[in-house]
């Protein structure tokens, strides 16, 4: 789900704007509500599935630094081999019926079971059976994996427009055909976003 977070986490590979090098552009008049609305259309154009948008609310907290940081994910082609990977056929499973799948196939590759053996296959094998359970709950996730922050201006407000438009610049790249440049540019974006207790998931257990 795409959200709003508060305060700020600001990209650490990115250098901070100084207070008094900070402008305002008067032309940007739209409210923080509108860009949002803009923000979101643009990085759905882009392929991006999931973003967060983190900035000092000053309703929640001290809004005096106006820095945004938009954290988005992007469609990678891999979201649905999870199907391949537990052996399902069905494309709509229960969540009994993942967990079968799982406990089948986790005893050949568990590393506490196979000593010495590729853990490879048993992380495929994990993250394949959380991808199932939140495709079946409606919970179905990327990773906020690119990051584009900016705090050159004043208003946090138009620290976000300027973000649209870097955006915006990213795509009119893409949609010139220059699709190595593209991919290049957002290379240089890459970041993930850190995640909060609530996100963090503990590793199952193997069958025994």
């Amino acid at each position: 789900m795409n959200e709003e977070r508060s305060p700020l986490v600001w990209p650490s590979q990115q250098t901070r704007t100084r207070v008094q090098d900070q402008k305002n552009n008067g032309a940007w008049k739209k409210t923080w509500a509108q860009y949002l609305s803009s923000l979101e259309l643009e990085l759905t154009r882009m392929g991006s599935t999931r973003f967060a948008v983190t900035w000092n609310d000053p309703r929640k907290c001290d809004g005096r630094d106006p820095g945004v940081a938009v954290w988005f994910s992007r469609k990678k082609g891999n979201e649905w081999r999870w199907q391949d990977i537990l052996g399902i056929e069905n494309p709509y499973p229960t969540v009994d019926d993942i967990d079968t799948a799982f406990k089948r196939r986790v005893k050949a590759v568990h590393p506490d079971l196979n000593p010495g053996a590729d853990r490879a296959p048993y992380d495929a094998l994990v993250d394949a059976r959380k991808q199932a359970i939140d495709f079946v709950r409606g919970t179905m996730d990327l990773p906020k994996d690119f990051v584009i922050a900016s705090d050159q201006y004043k208003e946090a407000r138009q620290n976000l427009y300027a973000i649209i438009g870097t955006i915006q610049s990213l795509r009119r790249i893409e949609r010139l055909g220059a699709t190595q440049l593209f991919e290049g540019a957002l290379h240089g974006f890459a970041g993930a976003l850190p995640q909060t207790a609530s996100e963090s998931s503990h590793e199952p257990t193997a069958t025994r």
